[in-house]
Order: structure tokens, then sequence, then C-alpha cells
């Protein structure tokens, strides 16, 4: 049985396509909208050939020295460099070196000498609520390289300074609005997807009840099969 937010969303996919010429693409929407299974198909199938950094943050991660070597190591995996980030990665055990002085500066340069272009992920980000992760990652966009693609997939806007990326054009928003299923959608996952047989306007009173959310709309179905 394919789980709702588990349809390929194909105008999606294009936008996110398009979205990696941009430094940030953010992700927000409440839970049960296919945030991360969207990024997962984009990883898996339009994008294969781009190689993908993936941390899946959660609580433990609310502290700037854990997140930044999550990070980094990260990174490391998927560069093509042996030694990529190799000195950053010491250096985040070292107790006093200034990450925002010293250490996020030279993954900074690390990156920008990458012999290829990457996507760095930073999925559940709405765990991150310390002052201090949201300035190191808000200089970390600030003085992104080209050769990487930020994307935050979050349940909430995070403490950047999202207006000032916008006003700039260096951002693409895919929000709760983009996510949430059209009529189409619906009829395709509940008729051709689970074999239900369900008429235009069940279907209709249904998208009403929940508009669009993906999760609610599989959960109906579960009633309905």
């Amino acid at each position: 049985m394919q789980r709702a937010e588990q349809l390929r969303r194909p105008g999606l996919l294009r936008l996110l396509g398009l979205a990696s010429d941009s430094k940030l693409t953010l992700i927000s929407a409440p839970a049960g909208y296919g945030k991360t299974t969207l990024l997962t198909q984009w990883r898996d199938t339009d994008q294969a050939s781009l190689p993908f950094a993936w941390v899946s943050v959660d609580e433990q991660d609310n502290d700037p020295i854990r997140l930044w070597r999550h990070i980094a190591e990260a990174l490391h995996q998927v560069a093509l460099e042996e030694d990529f980030a190799a000195e950053v990665i010491g250096g985040l055990s070292v107790v006093g070196q200034g990450l925002v002085e010293i250490t996020l500066p030279m993954l900074i340069n690390d990156i920008a000498e990458l012999s290829q272009r990457m996507v760095l992920v930073l999925d559940d980000y709405q765990f991150i609520t310390q002052d201090d992760c949201h300035e190191s990652v808000a200089f970390f966009v600030e003085h992104l390289p080209e050769s990487i693609h930020l994307i935050l997939s979050s349940r909430s806007d995070p403490q950047l300074p999202l207006g000032r990326l916008r006003a700039m054009g260096e951002m693409t928003e895919i929000r709760t609005e983009q996510l949430a299923f059209s009529e189409e959608e619906a009829a395709t996952l509940l008729n051709e997807k689970m074999g239900l047989d369900i008429d235009p306007d069940d279907i209709l009173l249904l998208m009403n009840r929940t508009e669009g959310w993906p999760a609610g709309i599989y959960l109906a179905s579960l009633f309905a099969a």
C-alpha cells in the first residue's frame, strides 16, 4: 500500500531541480506534508548524479559543536577529496576554538575548493532552537560558496535572515500550500494507487475537510479501503 506522502509530485520535483541553482531552499510545513519523502524522491531520482550530504537533525543536535560535527562528517562522506574537512572535524574537538571565527571559515574554504557541486540537506531543522546554532547557520548561509546548495526542511520557519535572502532572490520556498494535495493528486492516490472507487464529489468533500493535508487524506483512505 502506498502512503499518501509517497505519491510522486513531479511539479515539486521540477521546482527543486530549478531551485538547486539558488543558495537556499526552505521547505516549511507542519508534520504530515511529506517534506522528507519529497526530498528523498528528488535525491534518488531526478538528481541522482548530484551528491547529497544529508543530516537528519534531532533534539541532541541543538548544540552548535555537535550540529557542525554532523554536517562536516556528512559532507566528508560524499566529497570526492579524501581529506575534505579533516582539519575542520578535528578542530571541532578542540576546546575553546572559535566556531564562527575559525572553524566555519575553514569549512567554507574547503567547500569552495570542491571539484563537484553538492546538496546539503538539514532535515527536521525545527529541533534547532539555540541562538548559537542559528547564528552559526546564518553565518554559513551568508558565506555559502556556489559549489553547494543548502536545503532546510522544517515544521516552522528557522530564525535566519529569510527576508533578506528572499529580497535578494537567493532563496526558494516550498510551503504548506505547495505541499497540499490537489484534487487530482488525491484522486490518483485513492483510486489509482490504492484501488478504491471514490467518486469526485466525495473526493471534493475529503479535500474540503483535510485542506489537502496528505497525511489526513491517507488516514481517511484507510477507513474507505
